[in-house]
């Protein structure tokens, strides 16, 4: 059911991570006409997702052949990565780190915020041109 503006605002919680399919349907009425939409949508856990950018970070690294070791802290690997590659972006790549740093060693909620911040600074291509 919509609103008078023909939005509708629908609440679920997620039992678990994983790829769902969310569909929605409406039909007809006297008005506007049937419509159907479709959509995928991955539930993860945030913290999981973080070391997985981390290590993505490390074996594009590695790829480069440049050593980087799991004895390693983020932040030395980020000194490695600032050391190695004169097209990263230091603040940015901090700010990686300092979220990677959260993510792993915090105990405390890591919420979609900080998750979305940690994408934005996501050193990405960077750290694939190279030195």
């Amino acid at each position: 059911t919509t609103n008078n503006r023909g939005i509708c605002n629908i609440k679920y919680l997620f039992c678990g991570k994983g790829t769902y399919n969310i569909d929605c349907h409406f039909e007809s009425d006297e008005e506007f006409v049937s419509c159907s939409q479709q959509r995928k949508i991955k539930i993860v856990d945030y913290r999981e997702e973080v070391a997985r950018l981390f290590n993505t970070v490390k074996k594009s690294v590695m790829s480069n052949g440049i050593v980087i070791n799991d004895q390693l802290t983020p932040r030395d690997v980020g000194a490695t990565l600032l050391d190695t590659f004169t097209h990263v972006d230091s603040e940015k790549l901090n700010k990686f780190i300092y979220y990677v740093e959260e993510s792993l060693y915090s105990s405390h909620h890591f919420d979609s915020q900080r998750y979305s911040d940690t994408l934005c600074n996501y050193p990405g291509n960077s750290i694939l041109i190279s030195h």
